[in-house]
């Protein structure tokens, strides 16, 4: 077990689990550490597999990849979800695309911390990849909101501009609030050489960001007649929450996108 815990080589992680489990086949190998962790959007589907060895290997293979990528450990990252997505491509096109999509994470990743740092493009095959995850339609695959998060603060980082206020498909806005958000700061990017008037976008960008750091208070009124405050709120009427938000924001270092932020945030502490 302590061999388990400590190998990153998924040949080896199986080797060891087909001997643990001839030992005994009862056991849940995959809570011997408390590291290891698998989004609850994905344990469901993980803990659902009926081959207990299979259920395992697949729930240790993805917690150590996740776990390697957390702690920038790339290299073992990729070969522990290469090994998995082998592995459930043989029974589960649902496990398959969520492994998809975490690669396509790990890609991400990958390329910021790396040639990504000096300044150099992304390869355009991971560019078509982002827009594929965002486009993509298959209602019954669990999805992590950080994948579309990064996704959209990818492009934005990118310049990808053109895509992201010409090409994203309609029902995009309307359901990703990352992909809405980020339509509002790529036309505004695109707006700014203009003249004052003509920037329309700001406008709706101001009233989005607004919205979503807005508080709602409530307020009781006490047997002598005086109104008191009870709590203030975040408010639910914006595309997010202001947390969100502020993760997302995190994700972002493409100038000109952080400077219309800058402004909108002392526009905002200024009201």
């Amino acid at each position: 077990e302590h061999q388990l815990i400590l190998s990153v080589d998924p040949w080896r992680i199986r080797q060891i689990l087909i001997e643990l489990h001839g030992m005994t086949s009862e056991r849940q190998f995959w809570t011997v550490s408390n590291k290891w962790e698998v989004p609850s959007v994905y344990s469901g589907v993980i803990l659902g597999i009926k081959d207990s060895l299979t259920r395992n290997l697949v729930y240790i293979l993805m917690a150590k990849g996740l776990h390697c990528s957390t702690v920038k450990d790339f290299s073992h990252a990729k070969q522990l979800f290469a090994a998995c997505l082998e592995l459930v491509t043989e029974f589960s096109p649902k496990l398959r695309q969520v492994m998809l999509n975490e690669m396509l994470l790990l890609d991400i990743h990958t390329h910021e911390a790396g040639t990504g740092q000096s300044g150099e493009r992304p390869p355009s095959d991971l560019i078509s990849r982002v827009r594929g995850y965002l486009e993509m339609r298959l209602p019954d695959i669990p999805l992590r909101q950080v994948i579309a998060e990064e996704c959209v603060a990818f492009l934005l980082n990118w310049r990808e501009n053109e895509y992201l206020t010409l090409q994203v498909p309609a029902f995009l806005l309307q359901s990703n609030p990352y992909v809405k958000l980020g339509q509002l700061l790529a036309a505004t990017c695109k707006e700014l050489p203009g003249p004052k008037e003509s920037r329309r976008t700001a406008k709706d960008l101001w009233e989005v960001v607004v919205q979503i750091c807005s508080v709602s208070s409530q307020h009781k009124r006490g047997s002598d007649g005086r109104v008191s405050l009870i709590k203030q709120r975040e408010s639910t009427l914006g595309i997010m929450y202001r947390s969100e938000l502020l993760s997302f924001i995190k994700k972002l270092r493409e100038p000109l996108v952080l400077t219309i932020i800058l402004s909108l945030f002392v526009k905002l502490h200024n009201v």
